[in-house]
């Protein structure tokens, strides 16, 4: 897929993310991709509980979704798996 001429991301910058503490296994990251309209976050989480892995991405544009949503939507993963 191509962007829109004019709105290609101009700058992607990948961080830790803290905050998301769902295990001792556990690393999230969030990239804050800028485009000419604005920003756009995407967070992603991976979480290692005993032999089962899990992955969880969220994505959003103006503002990232608060800690809290991603960690009661990863604990209600892992309690299903």
């Amino acid at each position: 897929r191509e962007s829109t001429p004019g709105d290609a991301p101009q700058r992607i910058v990948v961080e830790r993310l803290p905050g998301i503490d769902v295990g001792a296994r556990a690393a999230a990251f969030r990239a804050v991709v800028t485009y000419p309209s604005g920003d756009a976050y995407l967070d992603v989480v991976n979480v290692h509980k005993d032999e089962l892995e899990v992955t969880a991405t969220f994505f959003n544009r103006e503002t990232p979704l608060p800690a809290d949503f991603e960690r009661t939507v990863v604990t209600k993963m892992l309690a299903r798996a």
